[in-house]
């Protein structure tokens, strides 16, 4: 059965050349299968990069549309997450 996302908005947000990842799309979209998403976009033809990003570069993002925080004991700097955006 063929995987439907209830979030067209994360799609268009990609389309758009936004990078996104996994906390993000959760976050923002309400999409908490970025891997998925992304698979199914590459072999429906979309040519999408990545690249590691720290979590405290995502979560700079992320804070330009909502207020998250994190423990101060947490090392952010040392978290890696995956990022991925459309290319043309």
């Amino acid at each position: 059965m063929k995987k439907k996302y209830h979030c067209l908005a994360l799609k268009e947000y990609m389309a758009k050349g936004n990078p996104v990842t996994n906390l993000e799309a959760l976050t923002m979209f309400g999409v908490n299968s970025l891997q998925a998403m992304v698979s199914d976009l590459r072999k429906s033809g979309w040519v999408i990069e990545s690249r590691t990003i720290t979590y405290v570069e995502a979560l700079r993002r992320v804070n330009n549309f909502l207020v998250l925080t994190h423990p101060k004991d947490l090392a952010v700097r040392d978290i890696l997450l995956r990022e991925y955006w459309v290319t043309a």
